[in-house]
């Protein structure tokens, strides 16, 4: 049998848990992530009851999030345009 690798528990369980740095691993990336689902639902509840938002108020920042942007022109585009334009002419 080849021997663990190092930082590496042996386990009757075996799989991924079976590591301890994957366990740990694996526990930071739930709780980032259960933080995340939290702050997106618990806040503006927090908001309302602490500072009297209305639901504008609260919905304001989530469409900035999901709002088209505006592309800008590139200068450097434009000016390869304004070359192809003038040598046409």
């Amino acid at each position: 049998m080849p021997e663990a690798p190092e930082g590496a528990e042996p386990s009757e369980r075996g799989g991924v848990f079976a590591n301890r740095s994957y366990r740990h691993l694996f526990a930071a990336a739930f709780i980032s992530n259960y933080g995340s689902m939290l702050n997106g639902t618990a806040l503006p509840f927090v908001a309302i009851a602490a500072l009297d938002a209305t639901p504008a108020d609260i919905g304001r920042p989530g469409v900035g999030s999901v709002a088209p942007i505006e592309p800008r022109e590139d200068p450097v585009d434009q000016a390869g345009r304004d070359e192809v334009e003038r040598s046409h002419q």
